[in-house]
């Protein structure tokens, strides 16, 4: 009898030392799962805040370039501005002693290829965007870039609601809508509608099948940029267009549209074709170096000059000036900003005589014996954004 409650006390002690050893081994699996879901929820709230940090840093980023303001004002001005860009960078200008801008460029992250080409009257100015440089030089992209130049010039777009930002100031939005140009978003969708023509003129699908095929067959965002087209309104415009780090005669890093008046145009033509020619990629270097937003201060978008006029004004406002002085200040200082912004404003930059631009135009006339003025312009560079015109 004893033997058997022996043999019993030990299966049980065994049991219980087992049952006691499973819990412990369930207990440690639970918290082990408790802390894997704590951990991976706060992997997600790190996420979260580094994505939202991320996007603040870039707003952070374009406010100081614009500006070059402190980092601490830039960022103060879009805590109480809830980070619209726009009223950030107003409000670090109305509170620095400087308020003029430093920069109306500044740098995106973005690869792709300007185009330009010109058939009969019309021309046309657009960039294709992709994530890498090594994609943008490759045939296939290079070859739809080409079909995106023949089609947009070969076909007529409609107006719609499209926008110029050079040359136009009435209307919606400050900007009028005319029938020799074509510039805005509005019109990818019937861009893409139009036939893909190949190297071979075949045409088996639209822009856009073919543009849904490259981006399957790279895995990178491509995509049709900024477009312009422009359609002469008289025969003495002369259409002329530049590209800059080319890859050939149309496709490069960037470029501009260019359309000139000379009077007599097809007579001038004849004996001095060479120089207007060469007089016009120079003025194209002066507007990809100096990116002005307009071509003349009557012509620049009255929004632009309101917004300035008023971040001036407000800066000026603890003076104890009278308000003649004041007045002149204001004059000055918009005087200034036209020279950095308005292309007929600004100091020519291919030569060191300090002249402007509209000066240099006159001088090229008169030397020529020409009549010569600058009706519109467009530019787009891969990699850069102008905040007053976009």
């Amino acid at each position: 009898m004893k033997l058997f409650y022996f043999f019993l006390l030990s299966f049980l002690s065994s049991y219980i030392i087992a049952f006691s050893f499973k819990s412990t081994q369930s207990a440690h699996f639970i918290l082990s799962v408790g802390r894997c879901n704590e951990n991976y929820g706060n992997n997600i709230k790190k996420n979260r805040l580094y994505s939202t940090s991320n996007d603040h840093l870039k707003l952070l980023k374009y406010v100081r370039e614009v500006t070059n303001a402190s980092i601490q004002l830039c960022n103060k001005a879009l805590k109480e501005c809830n980070n619209d860009v726009d009223k950030a960078i107003e409000h670090v200008r109305k509170n620095t002693k400087s308020s003029t801008f430093v920069s109306t460029n500044i740098k995106v992250k973005k690869e792709g290829l300007v185009a330009s080409q010109i058939k009969d009257d019309k021309i046309v100015l657009l960039e294709l965007l992709t994530d890498s440089d090594f994609v943008a030089r490759n045939k296939m992209f290079v070859q739809f870039v080409y079909s995106l130049l023949n089609v947009t010039l070969e076909n007529d777009l409609s107006i719609g609601n499209c926008k110029n930002s050079v040359d136009n100031k009435n209307g919606e939005d400050g900007y009028t809508t005319r029938g020799n140009i074509l510039s805005n978003n509005n019109i990818m969708d019937e861009i893409l509608s139009l036939p893909y023509v190949d190297e071979e003129s075949k045409s088996n699908s639209t822009m856009r099948e073919q543009l849904n095929y490259l981006r399957n067959i790279f895995r990178e965002d491509i995509k049709i940029g900024r477009f312009s087209k422009y359609s002469k309104k008289n025969p003495n415009e002369f259409l002329h267009y530049y590209i800059h780090n080319k890859l050939d005669d149309h496709v490069g890093l960037s470029g501009v549209l260019l359309v000139l008046h000379i009077n007599n145009l097809d007579e001038i033509l004849k004996t001095k074709k060479e120089d207007i020619v060469n007089f016009a990629n120079d003025l194209s270097m002066h507007i990809i170096s100096a990116k002005p937003a307009s071509v003349s201060i009557d012509t620049l978008n009255p929004k632009i000059t309101k917004k300035e006029m008023d971040i001036i004004r407000d800066g000026l406002k603890d003076m104890k000036k009278p308000e003649n002085i004041l007045n002149n200040m204001i004059q000055g200082k918009m005087k200034k900003f036209y020279s950095s912004i308005v292309f007929l404003e600004q100091e020519y930059m291919l030569d060191e005589t300090k002249r402007k631009v509209s000066q240099v135009i006159k001088d090229f006339g008169k030397d020529h014996n020409i009549n010569i003025s600058v009706n519109h312009f467009n530019y787009f560079a891969i990699g850069e954004k102008n905040v007053l015109m976009e």
